[in-house]
C-alpha cells in the first residue's frame, strides 16, 4: 500500500470518528503516538493525514496544545479548504476575547428563551465532566470540556449562525485554555462560573445569565497576562 493510500485511509478513519460522534467540534485528538498506534500507521503518515484534514478545515493544529476538531465533517469536501474555518491566521488573544465579549453575552441571552430540555441536560452532563477533570487534575479533559461548554451555549441559543460561527472558531476558544496555568483551584473557579451561567439560563433569567458570562470572561484574560481594559469596551 502506498504512503498516499495510507494517508487517505487515516483521513477516512478520522472522518468516521467524526461521523459516528466519537469526536465533536471542540474536541482534541488523542496524542499523536497513541493515535498512530491505534490506527496502525507511522507518526509520519498520521501527520500527513492531519495536515490534509487541517487544510480541508476540519482540524486545527495548535502547537504545544494538540490538534482540535474545528470543522463540520458533513460539509461537502469541495466546500472546505483554505479559510474554511473563517480565519487564515491565528488571531491575537486580545482579538479573541474582544470577539467573545461581544458575542457570548448575546448567545446566553438568546439561550434563556430558546434552550431545550435536551440542550440543558447536555450542559449539565458537561459540567459533571468538568468536575471529574477537577477531581483527577486532568488538564486535557478540562480543556475539552471547557471548549465544549461554550459551544453548547451556542447550541442553546437556537441560532444557526451563532452555532456555526462558534463551531468554526472552536480552535480560538481552545487557545484561551492554557493548560500550563491550570490547577484544580483555577479549574474550580471556571467551573463555578460555568455553573452560574447554566443555572441562570435554566431559571430563565437573562439579566443574570449575561452578568455571569461577562464576569466569567473578565477572569479569563488574567491567566494570559492581558489587560482587562484592552478587552472590555469602556
Amino acid at each position: 500500500m502506498t504512503t498516499q493510500t495510507l494517508v487517505q485511509k487515516v483521513e477516512e478513519k478520522v472522518l468516521r470518528l467524526l461521523a459516528e460522534g466519537h469526536l465533536a467540534i471542540g474536541d482534541r485528538l488523542p496524542p499523536e503516538r497513541e493515535l498512530a498506534e491505534a490506527m496502525n500507521v507511522s507518526r509520519h503518515t498520521l501527520r500527513a493525514a492531519v495536515k490534509s484534514l487541517e487544510h480541508q478545515g476540519l482540524l486545527k493544529i495548535r502547537p504545544g496544545s494538540g490538534t482540535f476538531v474545528v470543522g463540520d465533517h458533513e460539509r461537502p469536501k469541495a466546500a472546505r479548504g483554505h479559510g474554511a474555518g473563517l480565519l487564515d491566521e491565528v488571531p491575537s488573544l486580545t482579538h479573541i476575547f474582544q470577539f467573545r465579549w461581544v458575542v457570548e453575552p448575546a448567545i446566553v441571552a438568546y439561550a434563556v428563551n430558546n434552550a431545550t430540555s435536551g440542550g440543558l441536560r447536555a450542559v449539565r452532563e458537561n459540567l459533571d465532566l468538568q468536575l471529574k477533570a477537577i477531581g483527577t487534575d486532568d488538564k486535557a479533559l478540562w480543556a475539552q470540556t471547557d471548549v465544549r461548554f461554550h459551544l453548547l451555549l451556542a447550541e442553546l441559543s437556537g441560532n444557526a449562525i451563532f452555532i456555526s460561527v462558534m463551531g468554526q472558531l472552536a480552535s480560538c476558544l481552545a487557545i484561551c485554555v492554557d493548560e500550563a496555568h491550570l490547577n484544580p483551584a483555577r479549574m474550580r473557579l471556571y467551573h463555578d462560573g460555568h455553573g452560574a451561567i447554566y443555572e441562570s439560563i435554566r431559571d430563565h433569567d437573562a439579566k443574570r445569565a449575561v452578568f455571569h458570562i461577562e464576569d466569567h470572561l473578565k477572569h479569563l484574560p488574567w491567566q494570559e497576562n492581558l489587560r482587562v481594559s484592552s478587552i472590555v469596551p469602556m
